[in-house]
């Protein structure tokens, strides 16, 4: 009798422990809403049995702060800066949503999200960024074309031309208009990376796809990718399409356009004296050759 009173404490017991974890893993669900929480102290059994309400539980509930000092008046301004002066990745992004969760008062703008997403695409982690930009979208936080720009030339310094297409076709989406400058910055990010046809195809739609007006920039870049392809008679036809769309070629233009001829030129002696040196080294070979 005694060994089954005993038994039946211990599995009350038991019973009580398991329902008093399930508790806390569905409260720490709704505290924190990610899967890995990386700022959360852990809390030990002893800590959890002194626990004797849920209103105390939430005034234990310790957070462990990603740097030491942390200002205690937080502003977009001051947190711009601290992302800025941080090296280490992992800790601008624990700054970022430490101060969004944990800070009292803080809200996020365009300025700490465009801070984040520069740091994190210039040293070239592309991870985070789409989770930045849905959440962007979804807190409705207006921004600029800037933090696009941002995007699509950090994308073809990477060697990311399709990220750098999708990103552009994505504007629109968070209520910013296109404009000629992200389209510039697109192309260059498409030559960069090699993609020549695409970019010229992109050229000749734009007015028509995107309600695009091409300016001087936007024909120099073209020009400089056909000359990279070695197509200089394109590049001279769009130099005279020029005027005709109310543009005046300047110098950037003349000087890639002899660019081009010059790199052709240099193309064709090589492959003549290459050529040539393969004429002559049979010829030799051929008089050393006993039969």
């Amino acid at each position: 009798m005694m060994m089954m009173t005993t038994h039946l404490r211990s599995r009350n017991h038991h019973l009580k422990s398991t329902s008093t974890s399930i508790y806390i893993a569905a409260f720490s669900l709704s505290v924190a809403p990610s899967a890995v929480e990386p700022f959360l102290t852990p809390l030990s059994h002893h800590h959890l049995s002194a626990v004797e309400s849920k209103d105390q539980l939430i005034k234990s509930y310790t957070v462990t702060l990603p740097i030491k000092p942390w200002p205690q008046r937080l502003y977009p301004k001051r947190l711009v800066f601290m992302i800025t002066r941080q090296q280490n990745l992992d800790l601008v992004l624990q700054i970022f949503d430490h101060a969004c969760k944990y800070h009292p008062g803080f809200q996020h703008n365009h300025d700490t999200y465009h801070a984040i997403i520069h740091k994190l695409t210039r040293a070239r982690v592309f991870g985070p960024i789409e989770t930045l930009l849905a959440q962007l979208h979804q807190l409705n936080i207006k921004c600029g074309e800037n933090l696009f720009i941002t995007i699509l030339r950090n994308c073809g310094i990477a060697s990311w031309p399709e990220r750098a297409l999708r990103t552009f076709l994505r504007i629109k989406n968070f209520g910013v208009e296109r404009s000629v400058r992200s389209f510039n910055t697109l192309l260059n990010a498409l030559i960069q990376n090699h993609q020549y046809d695409l970019a010229h195809a992109l050229f000749k739609n734009c007015r028509k796809k995107f309600d695009i007006i091409p300016n001087v920039f936007t024909c120099n870049i073209l020009i400089r990718a056909l000359c990279k392809k070695n197509d200089v008679e394109n590049a001279i036809r769009v130099l005279d399409e020029m005027p005709s769309m109310g543009m005046i070629p300047n110098v950037v233009t003349y000087t890639t356009i002899l660019g081009g001829y010059v790199s052709r030129v240099t193309w064709f002696v090589r492959r003549r004296c290459s050529v040539r040196f393969l004429i002559e080294d049979g010829f030799l070979m051929r008089r050393h050759i006993r039969y």
